[in-house]
């Protein structure tokens, strides 16, 4: 009995796997970035595009953000 337990125990745990796990081929690429490209383009959580926005364009999304 306990070789049929650790068989089927095996074989639950493989269709777990298989269905689990990440498959390469379904998932987007991101690039990596690091945390200075985050500083550089990024104010209060909130995308610059790489241009300076004005302070009412970033206090405009802040109380949209607040909004949701």
């Amino acid at each position: 009995m306990g070789i049929m337990d650790k068989l089927m125990r095996g074989y639950e745990i493989w269709k777990i796997g298989k269905y689990t796990r990440r498959r390469a081929a379904l998932t987007p690429e991101f690039e990596q970035r690091d945390k200075e490209y985050y500083d550089q383009n990024y104010k209060d959580g909130i995308y610059s595009h790489g241009s300076v926005q004005s302070e009412s364009a970033v206090t405009r999304a802040k109380s949209i953000k607040r909004a949701l």
